[in-house]
């Protein structure tokens, strides 16, 4: 049991099924009380669907940038919260995708292995017989 949903549920299913009280449901289980009977006070449900919707029309911009939209459109929000709630959300800077050019492209390439560098010099010396330096 790692999570506090999986831990709650846990304690709900213990005292369902034993008939005992949260207290010592709790104890049993090894969940504190004050985690059993906490209520969180914000819903992000209406910041995340927000995020989403900025996300979709500014896909290169992250958290930071996002939550300076948010603040400019009047929302009284904490970074670190739009941070949380856009990482539980599953979003992302989308990358830019990498354009796959030839190997040649951006050197003088005329059609030779060389790719048009002179090598006059090493076919002198290898059509002598002497060895190329």
């Amino acid at each position: 049991m790692t999570t506090v949903a999986v831990r709650r549920r846990a304690v709900q299913e213990t005292i369902t099924a034993a008939q005992i009280s949260e207290r010592r449901a709790c104890r049993f289980v090894g969940v504190a009380r004050a985690t059993q009977r906490y209520v969180p006070r914000h819903d992000d449900a209406d910041l995340r669907a927000r995020l989403e919707t900025l996300a979709m029309l500014k896909p290169r911009w992250g958290y930071r940038r996002l939550h300076w939209l948010l603040t400019r459109e009047g929302w009284q929000v904490n970074r670190k919260r739009v941070q949380r709630v856009y990482r539980v959300a599953g979003l992302h800077v989308r990358r830019r995708k990498r354009v796959m050019r030839p190997a040649w492209c951006g050197r003088a390439h005329n059609g030779r292995p060389s790719g048009g560098r002179s090598t006059s010099c090493t076919m002198r010396s290898a059509r002598a017989g002497s060895s190329a330096r």
